[in-house]
């Protein structure tokens, strides 16, 4: 069975309205007990100054009783929904978008 990290976790709220707080948001995850944030960071979307995006690395509780079903979805590209009326936060694993291009970094040798 693979052993799955349990420190620097990174995960994602995609969509987060500007009006939720980051302490509402912390507090919500606190009370779940199933993970520990580490590092939190809010990006504003682009073209919408109403949203954001929540960033942030988690120390996983390994032992909350959806600890093993959490990680799969999450490793799977699933999401993990939790609610807290009104809200729906959908939490998604973060994956970057972009490819650092490390070329420069590197050179041929040739064997002439």
């Amino acid at each position: 069975m693979y052993s799955p990290p349990v420190k620097d976790y990174s995960i994602c709220i995609p969509k987060v309205h500007m009006n939720i707080s980051e302490t509402t948001i912390r507090n919500r995850f606190m009370n779940t007990d199933i993970f520990t944030i580490l590092q939190y960071k809010e990006v504003p979307w682009k073209h919408n100054v109403h949203y954001k995006r929540i960033l942030m690395y988690i120390d996983w509780n390994k032992h909350h009783s959806q600890y093993t079903n959490y990680f799969e979805r999450l490793e799977h590209g699933q999401a993990i929904h939790l609610v807290e009326y009104p809200n729906i936060y959908h939490i998604y694993k973060y994956r970057p978008t972009y490819v650092q291009d490390n070329s420069h970094l590197s050179h041929q040798v040739s064997n002439d």
